[in-house]
């Protein structure tokens, strides 16, 4: 075995000494970086209405949806023309089944949550879940964005 000189031996032991106290990344910080690395996914918007009644009597259901890979979030408001809207934001994945969503909302003071299901096809996409006496249920019709009416602002 070769002969190593005692200093040289030592510097090597004390540089792996030096590695080895380094504190590991903690796990919060390198999820929260993965989270914060920018997509390179485009987000899409679409947009769906649908309005009954006339005029000023109108109730007015409306639903924008982002998508971005599989990530798909927005907002789904009940405007009607005499009672207390119901505003709110969904957040969820694309799945085989239904996409599924978490439904946050604010209705006559009220907030709640209800998990809903998303199924896009033919220019319409069809809201599902919730207990019926909500009236979350329904299908609404894409319309250009250009087109919506004016929507209210969520408060948090």
């Amino acid at each position: 075995m070769p002969n190593i000189s005692k200093p040289l031996l030592l510097a090597i032991l004390t540089m792996v000494s030096l590695q080895a106290c380094d504190p590991p990344e903690d796990r919060n910080a390198i999820e929260a970086k993965i989270t914060a690395a920018p997509s390179s996914e485009a987000i899409s918007k679409s947009c769906y209405q649908t309005v009954t009644g006339e005029g000023q009597n109108s109730d007015v259901q409306v639903l924008v949806l982002n998508t971005q890979g599989q990530q798909i979030d927005g907002v789904y408001h009940w405007l009607p023309a005499f009672k207390d809207q119901r505003l709110g934001r969904f957040s969820g994945k694309i799945t085989a089944n239904g996409n599924p969503v978490i439904y946050t909302y604010t209705q006559e003071g009220i907030k709640g949550s209800e998990t809903l299901g998303l199924d896009i096809q033919n220019s319409q996409i069809s809201v599902n879940g919730g207990p019926p006496e909500m009236g979350l249920a329904a299908t609404l019709k894409q319309i250009d964005c250009d087109q919506l009416v004016d929507l209210p602002e969520l408060k948090d």
